[in-house]
């Protein structure tokens, strides 16, 4: 999706319960799979959108950082 007016387009930032709600729709749709490969294809989909809903929503700042 793409908001913004004029010469200075942006693409839309996700959300957590947006990619929280990608997430059940991929598990929901493993859930009808017609075999196990495209079972366990959409079951990874579902595991990176949760991944990706912990990093926008800031869980990434609450780990501890490697210090050097």
């Amino acid at each position: 999706m793409i908001i913004g007016s004029g010469m200075r387009r942006r693409p839309a930032m996700i959300n957590p319960v947006e990619c929280r709600q990608h997430a059940v729709d991929c598990q929901r749709m493993a859930e009808r799979a017609p075999n196990l490969r495209v079972k366990s294809i959409l079951i990874d989909i579902s595991r990176t959108w949760q991944r990706l809903a912990l990093e926008v929503g800031g869980a990434k700042d609450e780990r501890p950082s490697l210090s050097l």
